[in-house]
């Protein structure tokens, strides 16, 4: 079967006039090796829009996570709420789109909780207490109100990815960007965590391999593969092809 290299007209995303929170245009990326990562990604991510990001293990989802927060710079446009990322937008930038790490370990690096949580708005310049309001803000948000003081090292695999996610709140961005959010979990805290990405108001773009969760709550499913876009479309659309999924190294599970 051929691959699909766009949306179908019955199954396209429409942009809204407002313009898309993240706009990526014919990126390329290649690592100091000459491995060629990326080979033109276009997409576009609209406010409130909650996509998936799924593609085989080699695909090009991390590198382009990273060029999107501007770890990585490739050639090409990649613009939030319209604004170019460069070296010197960075840190406005950051203040728009955050990042959860698969790894909560990765991202809670402070002694308590409420350090960890702090420790993006205190670097963006707030106050001692507007920051301290984003984290009681934040933690209520994930429910880890109760946990402000622990030590984020004795929280569970669970615990720490809803940790994870409050840093990024409480920098109040208008993208979040997840990366394999519920690989490590039990059954219960995955099921905690999907309720909780459901309910989260921002524009989320979740890389992940649980398709089951991409069914849930994900409208819009976007597929890389070798560092392209083979099939951007409605979520229902894409899991319901088995030969598009088969020919990209996806199986959803019965």
């Amino acid at each position: 079967m051929p691959i699909i290299h766009e949306p179908q007209p019955e199954t396209k995303i429409n942009l809204s006039e407002n313009g898309p929170i993240l706009e990526v245009q014919n990126l390329h990326f290649s690592y100091p090796d000459g491995h060629k990562a990326l080979n033109g990604i276009t997409l576009q991510l609209q406010e409130g829009h909650k996509a998936a990001l799924v593609g085989p293990n080699g695909s090009g989802k991390s590198t382009l996570m990273l060029n999107i927060i501007g770890i990585l710079h490739g050639s090409g446009v990649r613009k939030i709420n319209g604004m170019a990322i460069t070296e010197d937008n960075l840190p406005l930038i950051r203040s728009q789109v955050g990042i959860v790490f698969q790894n909560p370990d990765d991202q809670l690096f402070s002694p308590t909780v409420f350090e960890d949580v702090a420790f993006g708005p205190l670097h963006m310049g707030c106050s001692e207490d507007e920051t301290r309001q984003r984290v009681i803000e934040a933690l209520a948000m994930v429910n880890m109100s109760e946990y402000i003081n622990r030590l984020s090292y004795h929280l569970s695999m669970g615990e720490k990815k809803r940790v994870a996610i409050a840093t990024v709140l409480s920098m109040k961005p208008d993208l979040i960007i997840l990366d394999e959010p519920s690989a490590g979990l039990d059954p219960r805290a995955r099921r905690s965590l999907i309720n909780l990405m459901n309910e989260l108001p921002q524009t989320l773009l979740v890389a992940t391999h649980d398709l089951l969760l991409v069914r849930e709550i994900l409208p819009r499913t976007i597929i890389l593969d070798e560092g392209l876009v083979v099939a951007d479309a409605a979520t229902e659309e894409i899991l319901k092809n088995t030969h598009l999924l088969e020919n990209h190294g996806l199986e959803l599970p019965v």
